[in-house]
């Protein structure tokens, strides 16, 4: 408005498309370059392999699985990074760049989580013991802390819906719609099919044993599930594609 007030009239109109235009813009331009800064700096490629090696049908122990050190190692050299170039970020730039880049870990948690192809009873119980182990491990970095956490918490708790209740699959779905489409169906599915793996088992025994060729592929009930599922999901939007850079700087 200062600049405007200053310019001729005949040229007050192109300040105010300058503003709205090309200053606009840059914000949007420099947004998109900070998003883009979160996404490569940690590097979750490895980590969400490692999550595929884990024995998910396993008992319970007492140590956590080897990619949470994975995790809790790079948040560390990320920590690192962000004091060493203390004098050229501002207090809300740093905040940004922390709480997006969390937010990045946690989304591909469950990127990795869901892409876990044979779980067991106790399957949410050692994720909920490695994500625990990494909240407190994180918290004790100056400046560092899950504020995001519980986008992981309550994925982990789908993998306790009961496999043989539909209804109560599909409610579960439509109450968390921040969680991307192959994300849900790859829970969903985890979760039918550990229902059914031992019958599915004895029923290739037998079939074994009098000669015959094992069946394959999912049921015409599983099929309908995941239908609806997908039908349930397709608007859904992950946490960082509608999170502002304002509300994380603040």
């Amino acid at each position: 408005p200062a600049l405007v007030a200053l310019a001729p009239p005949k040229t007050r109109s192109e300040i105010e498309g300058f503003f709205a235009e090309e200053v606009s813009a840059i914000e949007e331009l420099r947004d998109a370059v900070y998003r883009r800064l979160c996404l490569v700096t940690i590097d979750m490629s490895k980590v969400i392999d490692a999550i595929q090696q884990v024995r998910w049908d396993a008992e319970l122990g007492v140590r956590h699985s080897p990619y949470v050190d994975m995790v809790h190692e790079r948040i560390l050299e990320f920590h690192d990074a962000l004091d060493q170039m203390h004098a050229f970020l501002s207090p809300a730039i740093r905040n940004f760049l922390v709480r997006s880049t969390l937010l990045h870990v946690i989304e591909q948690l469950v990127e990795g989580y869901s892409r876990i192809k044979r779980v067991g009873q106790n399957t949410p119980l050692l994720m909920s013991n490695d994500l625990d182990t990494l909240i407190k491990a994180i918290e004790m970095i100056p400046g560092m802390d899950l504020l995001f956490a519980h986008h992981a918490q309550d994925f982990i708790r789908g993998y306790f819906l009961p496999h043989d209740s539909p209804t109560a699959i599909l409610e579960w779905v439509r109450r968390h719609p921040s969680y991307a489409p192959h994300q849900v169906q790859g829970l969903v599915t985890a979760v039918l099919e550990s229902g059914s793996s031992a019958s599915t088992s004895a029923a290739s025994r037998f079939a074994k044993g009098m000669g015959m060729s094992s069946i394959r592929g999912k049921s015409s009930a599983t099929k309908d599930i995941l239908a609806q599922v997908h039908e349930a999901t397709l608007d859904n939007e992950l946490p960082s594609a509608s999170i502002t850079l304002k509300s994380l700087s603040a």
